[in-house]
Protein backbone atom coordinates (compact mmCIF):
# COMPACT_ATOMS: atom_id res chain seq x y z
CA UNK A 1 0.00 0.00 0.00
CA UNK A 2 1.38 3.42 -0.92
CA UNK A 3 2.33 5.72 1.95
CA UNK A 4 0.11 8.52 0.67
CA UNK A 5 -2.98 6.35 1.27
CA UNK A 6 -2.21 5.66 4.92
CA UNK A 7 -3.56 8.92 6.44
CA UNK A 8 -6.82 8.47 4.53
CA UNK A 9 -7.22 4.84 5.53
CA UNK A 10 -6.69 5.60 9.22
CA UNK A 11 -10.03 7.43 9.18
CA UNK A 12 -11.99 4.55 7.65
CA UNK A 13 -12.14 1.90 10.36
CA UNK A 14 -13.79 2.37 13.76
CA UNK A 15 -11.33 -0.27 15.00
CA UNK A 16 -8.67 -2.42 13.38
CA UNK A 17 -9.41 -5.12 12.47
CA UNK A 18 -13.09 -4.34 11.90
CA UNK A 19 -15.17 -7.52 12.01
CA UNK A 20 -18.51 -7.60 10.20
CA UNK A 21 -20.90 -10.55 10.47
CA UNK A 22 -23.82 -10.69 8.02
CA UNK A 23 -26.59 -13.21 8.63
CA UNK A 24 -29.99 -14.21 7.32
CA UNK A 25 -31.56 -16.95 5.25
CA UNK A 26 -30.69 -18.40 1.88
CA UNK A 27 -32.26 -16.16 -0.76
CA UNK A 28 -31.84 -12.99 1.32
CA UNK A 29 -28.71 -11.99 -0.57
CA UNK A 30 -26.45 -12.45 2.45
CA UNK A 31 -23.43 -13.71 0.52
CA UNK A 32 -23.79 -11.17 -2.28
CA UNK A 33 -24.06 -8.35 0.25
CA UNK A 34 -20.86 -9.48 1.97
CA UNK A 35 -19.02 -9.95 -1.30
CA UNK A 36 -20.00 -6.50 -2.54
CA UNK A 37 -18.98 -4.93 0.76
CA UNK A 38 -15.62 -6.72 0.59
CA UNK A 39 -15.01 -5.68 -3.03
CA UNK A 40 -15.73 -2.03 -2.24
CA UNK A 41 -13.38 -2.12 0.76
CA UNK A 42 -10.68 -3.71 -1.38
CA UNK A 43 -11.12 -0.99 -3.97
CA UNK A 44 -10.74 1.56 -1.16
CA UNK A 45 -7.32 0.06 -0.36
CA UNK A 46 -8.10 -2.04 2.70
CA UNK A 47 -6.89 -5.56 3.44
CA UNK A 48 -9.72 -8.03 4.00
CA UNK A 49 -11.11 -11.52 4.18
CA UNK A 50 -14.55 -12.72 3.04
CA UNK A 51 -15.78 -16.06 4.35
CA UNK A 52 -19.23 -17.32 3.23
CA UNK A 53 -21.22 -20.06 4.96
CA UNK A 54 -24.63 -21.57 4.27
CA UNK A 55 -26.61 -24.60 5.30
CA UNK A 56 -27.14 -27.60 3.02
CA UNK A 57 -30.75 -26.60 2.50
CA UNK A 58 -29.59 -23.41 0.74
CA UNK A 59 -32.64 -21.23 -0.07
CA UNK A 60 -34.63 -20.77 3.09
CA UNK A 61 -31.90 -22.23 5.32
CA UNK A 62 -29.41 -20.22 7.33
CA UNK A 63 -26.72 -18.22 5.58
CA UNK A 64 -23.98 -15.98 6.87
CA UNK A 65 -20.69 -14.47 5.88
CA UNK A 66 -17.82 -12.90 7.74
CA UNK A 67 -15.96 -9.87 6.42
CA UNK A 68 -12.84 -8.70 8.24
CA UNK A 69 -11.35 -5.34 7.23
CA UNK A 70 -7.95 -4.04 8.23
CA UNK A 71 -5.09 -1.77 7.23
CA UNK A 72 -2.77 -4.74 7.81
CA UNK A 73 -2.86 -8.32 6.54
CA UNK A 74 -5.85 -10.13 8.06
CA UNK A 75 -4.65 -12.86 10.39
CA UNK A 76 -7.85 -14.93 10.42
CA UNK A 77 -11.19 -14.83 8.58
CA UNK A 78 -13.01 -16.37 11.55
CA UNK A 79 -15.23 -14.03 13.58
CA UNK A 80 -16.02 -15.04 17.14
CA UNK A 81 -16.92 -11.49 18.20
CA UNK A 82 -18.35 -9.10 15.62
CA UNK A 83 -17.93 -5.33 15.81
CA UNK A 84 -20.91 -4.99 13.46
CA UNK A 85 -23.79 -7.39 12.81
CA UNK A 86 -25.98 -6.95 9.74
CA UNK A 87 -29.11 -9.03 10.46
CA UNK A 88 -31.81 -9.92 7.94
CA UNK A 89 -34.32 -11.82 10.09
CA UNK A 90 -35.21 -13.04 13.57
CA UNK A 91 -33.96 -16.61 13.03
CA UNK A 92 -30.51 -15.25 12.19
CA UNK A 93 -30.47 -13.03 15.28
CA UNK A 94 -31.52 -15.87 17.55
CA UNK A 95 -28.88 -18.18 16.10
CA UNK A 96 -25.95 -15.79 15.80
CA UNK A 97 -26.63 -12.91 18.20
CA UNK A 98 -24.15 -14.25 20.75
CA UNK A 99 -21.36 -13.40 18.31
CA UNK A 100 -21.84 -9.66 18.85
CA UNK A 101 -18.90 -8.09 20.67
CA UNK A 102 -19.68 -6.01 23.78
CA UNK A 103 -20.51 -2.50 22.60
CA UNK A 104 -20.94 -3.74 19.04
CA UNK A 105 -23.20 -2.21 16.39
CA UNK A 106 -26.41 -3.83 15.13
CA UNK A 107 -28.01 -2.87 11.82
CA UNK A 108 -31.09 -5.00 11.19
CA UNK A 109 -34.26 -5.45 9.22
CA UNK A 110 -37.28 -4.99 11.46
CA UNK A 111 -38.16 -8.68 10.97
CA UNK A 112 -35.18 -9.47 13.21
CA UNK A 113 -37.07 -7.87 16.10
CA UNK A 114 -40.77 -8.37 15.26
CA UNK A 115 -41.86 -7.57 18.81
CA UNK A 116 -39.63 -4.52 19.07
CA UNK A 117 -36.14 -4.15 20.45
CA UNK A 118 -35.83 -5.60 23.94
CA UNK A 119 -32.87 -4.05 25.72
CA UNK A 120 -32.44 -7.17 27.83
CA UNK A 121 -31.90 -9.33 24.75
CA UNK A 122 -29.35 -7.15 22.97
CA UNK A 123 -26.32 -8.87 24.49
CA UNK A 124 -24.46 -5.66 25.33
CA UNK A 125 -24.90 -3.94 21.97
CA UNK A 126 -23.60 -0.39 21.80
CA UNK A 127 -25.92 0.85 19.04
CA UNK A 128 -28.99 -0.67 17.42
CA UNK A 129 -30.50 0.58 14.17
CA UNK A 130 -33.60 -1.16 12.82
CA UNK A 131 -35.08 -0.39 9.40
CA UNK A 132 -38.09 -1.80 7.56
CA UNK A 133 -35.69 -2.70 4.77
CA UNK A 134 -37.60 -5.52 3.04
CA UNK A 135 -40.90 -3.66 3.38
CA UNK A 136 -39.50 -0.39 2.01
CA UNK A 137 -37.75 -2.16 -0.88
CA UNK A 138 -40.94 -3.99 -1.82
CA UNK A 139 -43.02 -0.81 -1.61
CA UNK A 140 -40.67 1.40 -3.62
CA UNK A 141 -38.97 -1.07 -5.96
CA UNK A 142 -41.29 -4.05 -6.14
CA UNK A 143 -38.48 -6.50 -5.35
CA UNK A 144 -36.92 -8.17 -2.33
CA UNK A 145 -33.88 -5.91 -2.21
CA UNK A 146 -33.78 -5.43 1.54
CA UNK A 147 -30.16 -6.55 1.51
CA UNK A 148 -29.12 -3.67 -0.76
CA UNK A 149 -31.17 -1.24 1.27
CA UNK A 150 -29.36 -2.34 4.44
CA UNK A 151 -26.02 -2.11 2.65
CA UNK A 152 -26.85 1.46 1.66
CA UNK A 153 -27.78 2.22 5.27
CA UNK A 154 -24.47 0.73 6.38
CA UNK A 155 -22.49 3.06 4.13
CA UNK A 156 -24.30 6.01 5.69
CA UNK A 157 -23.76 4.72 9.22
CA UNK A 158 -20.13 3.57 8.93
CA UNK A 159 -18.25 5.14 5.97
CA UNK A 160 -15.86 2.26 5.25
CA UNK A 161 -15.51 3.22 1.59
CA UNK A 162 -16.83 5.81 -0.83
CA UNK A 163 -20.17 5.66 -2.59
CA UNK A 164 -18.23 5.67 -5.85
CA UNK A 165 -16.34 2.51 -4.86
CA UNK A 166 -19.57 0.72 -4.01
CA UNK A 167 -21.28 1.89 -7.21
CA UNK A 168 -18.36 0.66 -9.32
CA UNK A 169 -18.39 -2.79 -7.70
CA UNK A 170 -22.14 -3.10 -8.08
CA UNK A 171 -21.91 -2.19 -11.74
CA UNK A 172 -19.17 -4.76 -12.32
CA UNK A 173 -21.28 -7.45 -10.64
CA UNK A 174 -24.65 -6.80 -12.30
CA UNK A 175 -24.18 -5.07 -15.67
CA UNK A 176 -23.85 -8.35 -17.55
CA UNK A 177 -27.01 -9.73 -15.93
CA UNK A 178 -29.50 -6.92 -16.43
CA UNK A 179 -29.36 -3.15 -16.66
CA UNK A 180 -32.81 -3.02 -15.04
CA UNK A 181 -31.60 -5.14 -12.10
CA UNK A 182 -28.54 -2.92 -11.74
CA UNK A 183 -30.72 0.20 -11.64
CA UNK A 184 -33.00 -1.30 -8.99
CA UNK A 185 -30.05 -2.29 -6.80
CA UNK A 186 -28.61 1.21 -7.14
CA UNK A 187 -31.96 2.68 -6.13
CA UNK A 188 -32.19 0.34 -3.12
CA UNK A 189 -28.75 1.44 -1.89
CA UNK A 190 -29.70 5.11 -2.22
CA UNK A 191 -33.00 4.48 -0.43
CA UNK A 192 -31.12 2.84 2.44
CA UNK A 193 -28.80 5.83 2.66
CA UNK A 194 -31.76 8.22 2.82
CA UNK A 195 -33.56 6.19 5.45
CA UNK A 196 -30.45 5.96 7.63
CA UNK A 197 -29.76 9.66 7.26
CA UNK A 198 -33.26 10.29 8.60
CA UNK A 199 -32.98 7.63 11.35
Amino acid sequence: MSKDLMPQLKTLLPCDPYRIFICGSGGDGVLFTGKLLAQAALRAGLELSWLPSYGPEMRGGTANCSVVLSRQAVASPIIDQADLMLIFNQAAWLKYGARLAPGGLILADQSAFPDGVDEGDLKGAGQVHVLAAKQEAAAHLGRNLGNMLLLGALTELVPLFSAADLAWCLQQSLTAKSTALLAQNQQAIKLGQRLMAGD
